[in-house]
């Protein structure tokens, strides 16, 4: 039986960047693709994440072309949060639940909290667990002062329950990578589950020769220049620091490379760009629209990941973006699946290395091309639409 109506379910609140990427341009290929409407219900648990929120509420129904509910919610770090947000849900599903097939929950936190609700609400839930929590909760307050170690070591106790309660409330589940399906696969008793990578589109992202000199034109830039670029935040994760490091090493080895940053996190970018010579660097903030352009002018990518468990189960959005703008990347083997992929489309450039070859033209364009059959959101629907329909039935 066909899925009626998919309910995508988040605790995010609307922010830009990668809820756009991921939530709301999924349910706009669903829809247009697979024929099924998603109905997406983001809450808010903070004021702040709720006013900032409410700015981009039309912005996110013009852009998933879908029911878009933005509702206030309890912090899920607070005490009976879970039972607080499960009665809220329970709440807004009387007299709609028969209007929906199945909820896609995004998160281990949002899968918890609709485990409450398995045996009242006979709906199916479909676990989409986006990365390790507990890992990257650890990661995020390891410096933490000691008198938070106990608020801490009770969160992180909390999030291993919501892993355990999403595995065996789910009907079926989503992992971005195959370590992280690895890492929950004895809480899922044998369920549906598939592993679908972090895409982007292929309409969003692309390689064209004649993009590329327009914006390598407009950007000042000489024939023989080597471009580098660095697309992304400022979070330790994404080793902004170590990336500047590795370009001055390049930079003594070649001084025509470039360095070209992409950030919304201009300010505390800086910093660490005026270490370098000054014209050997530029810095741009780009809607996720542009960047493809960007993307084109440039010659070579990084995406540096340290090795700790956080990395090693990830499945970085940006990996999808450079490999569809045909770039090849210096990169560490951290993320397993990713380094895996970069091998077979022959787009990885170890870290380690000194040299780095960029690829011609007619190569990006056929990267670009080979990229797009298992990293663009339009290929990876055929998962979505097996996990959809396997649990309507």
């Amino acid at each position: 039986m066909a899925a009626k109506k998919i309910l995508f379910v988040l605790f995010e609140g609307l922010p830009g960047t990668v809820i756009d990427s991921q939530v709301l341009m999924h349910a706009k290929l669903v829809r247009e693709h697979l024929s099924i409407e998603v109905e997406v219900w983001a809450f808010a648990c903070t004021e702040s994440v709720f006013n900032a929120s409410e700015k981009r509420l039309e912005k996110a129904k013009s852009i998933s072309g879908s029911e878009v509910k933005l509702i206030k919610a309890t912090r899920p770090s607070l005490p009976y949060s879970y039972m607080c947000n499960a009665r809220l849900i329970e709440k807004l599903l009387k007299d709609r639940a028969e209007e929906f097939s199945a909820i896609h929950a995004r998160t281990d936190y949002s899968a918890a909290v609709l485990s409450r609700l398995s045996h009242k609400v006979q709906l199916p839930i479909i676990w989409d667990c986006r990365g390790d929590s507990g890992a990257e909760f650890e990661a995020k307050y390891k410096n933490a002062a000691a008198w938070k170690k106990p608020l801490i070591a009770y969160r992180k106790s909390q999030i291993e329950k919501e892993r355990i309660s999403a595995g065996k409330a789910c009907k079926a589940a989503i992992f971005v990578s195959n370590p992280l399906k690895l890492k929950n696969e004895a809480f899922l008793e044998n369920k549906v589950c598939e592993v679908i990578p972090c895409a982007a589109s292929k309409n969003t992202f692309f390689f064209k020769a004649a993009l590329r000199y327009k914006k390598r034109e407009e950007l000042g830039l000489k024939s023989d220049d080597v471009l580098y670029i660095y697309s992304g935040g400022m979070s330790f994760y994404q080793c902004f620091p170590e990336t500047v490091q590795k370009f001055q090493d390049i930079l003594q080895q070649n001084k025509n490379a470039k360095l070209l940053v992409l950030t919304p996190s201009m300010e505390a970018a800086r910093p660490h760009l005026d270490m370098l010579p000054e014209n050997s660097w530029m810095m741009y903030c780009a809607s996720i629209n542009e960047v493809n352009e960007y993307l084109n002018a440039a010659d070579i990518a990084f995406m540096l990941r340290h090795d700790i468990e956080l990395n090693r189960v990830a499945s970085p959005t940006k990996f999808s973006e450079y490999a569809l703008s045909g770039l090849p990347v210096i990169m560490t083997r951290a993320v397993a699946d990713s380094a895996e992929i970069a091998q077979r489309l022959n787009n990885f450039r170890d870290f380690n290395s000194t040299r780095f070859l960029p690829i011609p033209d007619a190569g990006r364009l056929d990267l670009s091309q080979n990229a797009q059959e298992i990293l663009s959101r339009e290929a990876i629907l055929r998962f979505y639409e097996k996990i959809y329909t396997s649990v309507s039935g």
